[in-house]
């Protein structure tokens, strides 16, 4: 196979219909990677070239046009990664039998969506193979985490419900129950979620299994959509947290504390607290989250996770700020407050690559630039939606 063929079917780009000739599960999981590849190489070789010289240096200029040239390549990359899910999906047989196969990918996410919750045998995910299972898992994960860096909502909700499409969760939730070990084992155990961000090797933060930080963002989507779930996945967020605590406190009496049990059960805890603070929208108190993370029981402050992080700024920006918009907040203050979103951008100008907490304290050097710059992505992506319908002394009393 010459090298054009192999980049033809390796970076193929989703299309609305299924693709005639199927690629291998091989070929499907080299393409997953291929797109990670890719967004760690971009990353890394824009955090050396925006690097400080002051040996304390945090923040970096990035030029407008770096950015959107980012932006261009990460839409390139969540279309390779859909082509994968979609194929997939074909491969499993899940679309055929269910008579969806002449559907667009976006078309059945709606179907499962709107599908009622069901077991793990009844739609067939205990014969299926293992492999593809833990692949469909990964590129979920890298899907949502492409979603919030370039604010691709309509990305965001057809990763989610792909993934209730074929009871990620509930499988991970089973496999926790089954192993009675926390969840170290079955699929969504890996750290893709937290390595995308971070991006290099760090020891400033204890790495989250993706099935906890996907269960989180549910939960969170669930919430800032009002979508009327959010009561179900918090009694299994709990139950996690209850499994977590009991694992904690049995190595505690062996005499080897469990850090990461002690750190996974205060995450979950800080989100089940969310319940109260997004239902009563105490916008300020979730903005004093993300800038400041959240302490363990042993008192250590911690941030939160990167992919919920940037998932709140989505859920704030493009749900509630939209809401908001469409309620016309903006006829009750005088001047009238102007909603449309700039022409042409912002100019040109440069933006400062900085995360909400401080990332001296938090990360190394290189993981802080890595997930800075994401972020300044995410806020670039999202400045072309136009701003809040709010006067801006109240705007930064509730968010800054």
């Amino acid at each position: 196979m010459s090298d054009e063929e192999r980049t033809k079917w390796l970076r193929r780009s989703y299309t609305r219909s299924i693709p005639t000739t199927l690629r291998s599960l091989k070929q499907l999981e080299e393409s997953a990677a291929d797109a990670e590849a890719q967004w760690h190489e971009l990353a890394k070789s824009l955090v050396s070239t925006t690097e400080g010289e002051g040996e304390g240096e945090r923040e970096e200029e990035v030029p407008m046009e770096i950015r959107r040239e980012i932006s261009r390549k990460a839409e390139a990359f969540a279309s390779q990664l859909k082509a994968v899910m979609q194929e997939l999906t074909a491969q499993m047989g899940r679309a055929a039998n269910l008579g969806l196969d002449t559907q667009t990918f976006e078309q059945y996410c709606v179907w499962a969506a709107a599908t009622s919750q069901s077991s793990l045998s009844d739609v067939g995910l205990v014969d299926e193979d293992r492999r593809s299972c833990e692949l469909l898992a990964r590129v979920c994960m890298l899907c949502l985490c492409v979603s919030v860096v370039i604010g691709d909502l309509k990305l965001l909700v057809s990763t989610m419900s792909f993934a209730e499409s074929h009871r990620l969760v509930e499988r991970y939730t089973r496999d926790i129950s089954y192993c009675g070990n926390g969840g170290c084992n079955g699929i969504l155990r890996s750290n893709v979620a937290c390595t995308f961000f971070l991006g290099c090797p760090h020891d400033g933060a204890t790495r989250l299994p993706d099935g906890d930080v996907l269960s989180a963002c549910i939960l969170l989507y669930c919430l800032f959509t009002q979508s009327g779930k959010a009561a179900t996945i918090a009694t299994s967020l709990t139950a996690q947290e209850a499994s977590l605590h009991a694992l904690e406190t049995a190595s505690e009496s062996e005499g080897v504390p469990d850090s990461s049990a002690l750190y996974r059960m205060s995450f979950l805890h800080t989100v089940l607290q969310m319940l109260s603070w997004v239902e009563g929208e105490d916008f300020p108190r979730i903005h004093r989250c993300l800038v400041g993370g959240f302490h363990t029981e042993d008192g250590t402050r911690v941030p939160l996770p990167p992919l919920i992080s940037l998932f709140i700024s989505v859920m704030l920006h493009m749900v509630v700020r939209r809401r908001l918009v469409d309620a016309r907040l903006h006829d009750a203050f005088r001047p009238v407050i102007n909603v449309e979103a700039p022409a042409g951008g912002d100019g040109g100008r440069s933006v400062r690559v900085q995360a909400p907490y401080s990332l001296g304290e938090l990360y190394d050097s290189c993981c802080g630039r890595f997930l800075g710059l994401c972020f300044a992505i995410q806020r670039d992506c999202m400045s072309v939606s136009g701003p809040w319908p709010l006067p801006t002394t109240v705007y930064e009393k509730l968010f800054y």
